[in-house]
């Protein structure tokens, strides 16, 4: 089955700061009602999605255009979700691509679902029905980690100089990373103690990546685990979100023992710390304005 053509545009799309319409988006739903539903829903929020209903299908898909966003859904007929993914993945090495952030679908929040969805290669998970507002959500903060790591999107960038899609660049970055509710609570609203925790969080951090590329060129999963278990923690004490999640999954990898999971892992992992870097040595900029 092929690419299926888009739903009417009737719908006006919601005005957002933080939307990247010129991503490709890929709906991967076998149920046509469900499928109808997430396309008029991410049609709401400004995109322009293709759609397919079998695991082949999409495929059959990625070979013919570059997706930066896959929406799958798990309960696929014939092939299911996981085993889709495990395919793109292979395929998108094959072809030498960059992946597709690939986002579970399911109907159930069994969090078993959510680790197999994780081991498969999956970047994230929804729970049907979807709320739009959860919808528009995920795709504004994977938005954001695209912006930031693909190829066409830092063209874009440097396309659009005079005119940056993100007005307030140096907020949206704090706000991709941390969550700043947690922080200012932790802290107090002390500016002073969220310096010094955020000077000691990056330094032990840092250290934490130097010890986990040794354990990698060893192929020592079991330390790996353990420095992603820790990098994990720290990052959830201070609300670094974006590191939190990557470092759960490498974690998972790890234990797993998925070598290829966790080379693609440990590039997201130290990817977004060199942004955090970008951030901590900011001279002009303060958390506690944010």
């Amino acid at each position: 089955m092929g690419i299926e053509p888009e739903l009417p545009s009737h719908p006006q799309p919601l005005a957002s700061a933080t939307q990247l319409p010129m991503l490709n988006i890929l709906v991967v739903e076998d149920n046509l009602t469900n499928q109808k539903v997430i396309m008029r829903q991410l049609q709401f929020c400004g995109y322009h999605p293709d759609a397919v209903a079998t695991g082949q299908a999409a495929l059959d898909a990625i070979v013919q255009r570059c997706y930066d966003i896959v929406f799958m859904d798990c309960c696929l007929p014939e092939m299911n979700g996981y085993t889709a993914t495990r395919l793109i993945r292979q395929r998108e090495q094959q072809l030498n691509r960059n992946r597709s952030i690939i986002i579970a679908l399911t109907a159930s929040d069994d969090p078993r679902i959510k680790e197999e969805a994780i081991a498969a290669g999956m970047n994230d998970f929804l729970t049907k029905p979807l709320r739009r507002e959860v919808l528009a959500a995920t795709l504004n903060r994977w938005n954001q980690y695209l912006r930031q790591t693909s190829p066409s999107a830092q063209l874009l960038m440097a396309v659009n100089e005079e005119q940056p899609i993100f007005p307030d660049y140096r907020s949206s970055l704090w706000e991709l990373h941390f969550d700043l509710i947690q922080l200012h609570q932790l802290s107090d609203h002390n500016p002073e103690f969220e310096q010094e925790l955020l000077q000691l969080y990056h330094a032990d951090t840092q250290d934490q990546l130097q010890q986990l590329q040794q354990a990698h060129s060893k192929l020592n999963f079991q330390h790996i685990e353990r420095i992603a278990h820790h990098i994990k923690g720290a990052s959830a004490s201070v609300g670094a979100k974006m590191l939190t999640e990557i470092a759960e999954q490498l974690e998972h990898h790890a234990k797993q023992q998925q070598l290829d999971q966790v080379d693609y892992s440990m590039q997201q992992l130290n990817q977004a710390f060199n942004q955090l870097q970008a951030l901590f040595s900011s001279s002009d900029q303060s958390i506690s304005n944010n």
